[in-house]
C-alpha cells in the first residue's frame, strides 16, 4: 500500500508540476514612451533578461502584451528591460520578489510595472562579506582588455605556510556580500566558516551587460560574437598562475576546480570540458544549456575518452521541465564519455532558479568537491 500511495504521489506531481500552459501577460508600465523594449525574464526561458523570444510587444499607451505558450504550472517571473541591471522594482527604487502565478488552467493576467532598477535608484544594502573575503579591486585581464573585481576568500587557518585547493568562481558580485549581490548572495564564505573542510575560492565579478558574452562559448542568437573563450583562456593563462603565485596554494587539476550558476553554469561546463588537465572537478548549477543545448551536445561527443574529470550537476525542479530534462541528457552523456569519474546529477524539488536554492545546495557540493578519496 506505501508503495503505491508513494507510486501516486509521484504520477502527481510529475503531471501537474510539468504540465504547461498559455498565458497572455499584459503589463502596465508607468512612464513608459511607447518606444522602450520590454523583456519577460522567468522559470520558462532559464531567467534571460533579454530573450528575444520573450519581448512584449506594443500594445497601447503604457501598455505591452506577450503571449506565452510554454509556461509551467507554478512560474516565477520579472519584466526587464533588457539586463538584471534595469530588472523592475519599487516605485521608490526597492528590489521586490520574483512575480508568482499558480496555473491550472490558460490565462490572462495583468500586472503593474512601477519602475525599473538603475545605478541611480538602486538601494544601499550592508555588507555581509566574511572577514575571511579579501578583494582585489582592479584585476586587469588581458584577454578581454577589461578591469574586473576578484574575490579571494581565505580559510580561518589560512596561515602563509597550509596549502589549500582553489576553487574558481563566476558571478562574484552574489558569492559572498549582500551588498554586491543582484538579490540574495549564496553564501559561500559563512558555509565555509564553519565547514570541516576547507579550500580558497577565488570569485570573478561578471562584466555586467558583458556577461552573456563572457559566458558564451559559442555563436547563437542571443549573441552572434561570445567572448567565452577569451574569458577561459583568462582564467587559465593569467589567473591561475597569478593566484598559485601570491596564495598558499595546493596546485595541479585535482586541487583546481571550477563552477557556477545559469549562465555561469553554462560557462563552466565549457571551460571544464576545454580545460580537462587544468580543472579536476566542474560545479554546474542551473545551467543555461537552452542557449547552446545542440553545441553542449556535440562538445561532449566531440572529445575523447576522458580518464578522469568530475563533474556535479544540478537542477531546480521549480525551475523548469527543460532544465531538468536537458541535464538529464547530459548526464547521461557524461556517463558514456568519462571514466573513472564522479558524475553527480542531483535535484531539489523544491529548487528555484535563485541564490537561495544553490546555497542550500552547498553542504553537498563542498562534501563532493573535497572529497579526497
Amino acid at each position: 500500500m506505501l508503495k503505491l500511495l508513494l507510486c501516486f504521489f509521484v504520477f502527481l506531481y510529475s503531471t501537474t508540476a510539468f504540465t504547461q500552459f498559455k498565458v497572455t501577460l499584459i503589463a502596465q508600465i508607468s512612464g513608459s514612451n511607447n518606444t522602450a523594449t520590454y523583456f519577460l525574464a522567468g522559470n520558462n526561458n532559464g531567467w534571460n533578461p533579454a530573450d528575444p523570444k520573450k519581448q512584449f510587444s506594443f500594445l497601447k499607451e503604457q501598455e505591452y502584451i506577450i503571449q506565452l505558450a510554454d509556461v509551467p504550472a507554478s512560474f516565477e517571473f520579472k519584466v526587464t528591460k533588457g539586463s538584471w541591471e534595469s530588472v523592475e522594482c519599487t516605485a521608490t527604487g526597492a528590489p521586490i520578489a520574483n512575480r508568482k502565478l499558480l496555473l491550472t488552467k490558460d490565462t490572462t493576467v495583468t500586472i503593474l510595472v512601477e519602475n525599473f532598477q538603475s545605478g541611480k535608484n538602486l538601494p544601499v544594502k550592508k555588507s555581509t562579506a566574511s572577514p575571511q573575503v579579501n578583494i582585489i579591486n582592479s584585476f586587469f585581464l588581458k584577454k578581454l582588455n577589461a578591469y574586473r573585481r576578484i574575490w579571494i576568500y581565505l580559510p580561518a587557518d589560512y596561515d602563509g605556510k597550509k596549502r589549500f585547493p582553489v576553487l574558481y568562481m563566476h558571478d562574484g558580485q552574489n558569492l559572498f556580500d549582500e551588498a554586491t549581490a543582484f538579490k540574495n548572495e549564496w553564501g559561500v564564505d559563512e558555509y565555509l566558516d564553519s565547514a570541516r573542510k576547507k579550500c580558497i575560492v577565488v570569485g570573478i565579478d561578471n562584466g555586467g551587460e558583458k556577461r552573456m558574452s563572457e559566458y558564451n562559448f559559442y555563436p547563437n542568437k542571443i549573441e552572434p560574437q561570445p567572448t567565452g573563450k577569451a574569458y577561459g583562456q583568462f582564467i587559465v593563462q593569467e589567473l591561475i598562475p597569478y593566484i598559485n603565485k601570491h596564495y598558499q596554494t595546493k596546485t595541479g587539476r585535482s586541487h583546481t576546480f571550477i563552477a557556477g550558476s545559469s549562465m555561469g553554469g553554462l560557462i563552466s561546463f565549457f571551460i571544464g570540458m576545454e580545460y580537462p588537465k587544468i580543472f579536476g572537478k566542474v560545479g554546474v548549477f542551473s545551467p543555461s544549456f537552452w542557449i547552446n543545448f545542440e553545441e553542449v551536445k556535440n562538445t561532449i561527443s566531440r572529445v575523447k575518452k576522458i580518464k578522469r574529470q568530475d563533474y556535479y550537476l544540478y537542477a531546480g525542479m521549480q525551475e523548469s521541465e527543460k532544465l531538468v530534462q536537458e541535464v538529464d541528457t547530459i548526464y547521461t552523456l557524461f556517463l558514456s564519455k568519462i571514466r573513472n569519474a564522479s558524475i553527480v546529477n542531483t535535484s531539489y524539488s523544491l529548487g528555484k532558479h535563485d541564490e537561495e536554492s544553490w546555497h542550500k545546495q552547498l553542504p553537498a557540493f563542498f562534501e563532493w568537491l573535497l572529497d579526497t578519496r
